[in-house]
Formats: C-alpha cells, sequence, structure tokens
C-alpha cells in the first residue's frame, strides 16, 4: 500500500528506528541532523522535519524513501 501523507514515512520511520534499536543520539551522528529534530520522530512531531531531514533519516536507516511512498516497501 502507497503511503498516504508524510505522517505515514514518519511512522515508518519511527518504527524502523525502534526496530533498530537506533537511538536520537546515534541517528544525529549518522546524518548531521539535530537530536532534538530526531525526537520530533518518537513525539509523532513531524510537522516540524524538512524533506531534507526526513530524507537524510531514511537514508541512515537504509529505508528507500522511493519504494517506502511507492508502497513498493515492506
Amino acid at each position: 500500500m502507497p503511503i498516504e501523507c508524510p505522517a505515514d514515512i514518519v511512522s515508518h520511520l519511527a518504527q524502523k528506528m525502534t526496530d533498530q534499536g537506533t537511538s536520537p543520539r546515534k541517528l544525529a551522528q549518522l546524518t548531521g541532523v539535530p537530536e532534538n529534530r530526531l525526537e520530533l520522530i518518537q513525539a509523532d512531531d513531524w510537522e516540524e522535519l524538512t524533506i531534507c531531514e526526513i530524507a537524510a533519516i531514511s537514508e541512515a536507516l537504509d529505508v528507500d524513501l522511493c519504494m517506502l511512498i511507492t508502497g513498493r516497501l515492506g
């Protein structure tokens, strides 16, 4: 099923963070996105994240954003 809205993307990334045991601190080191911005994912406050931040987070978590958006990623 394709992603319907940005909240779905962030929800998937939050789940991926949990599944991989990746903390906001570790993800900040990998992405260059400030830790307090990454905490927004866990707080479900995705409206504050930029598309560049979402893309960097996706890449660091090995999530193909295009595949996710089109529903070709489980």
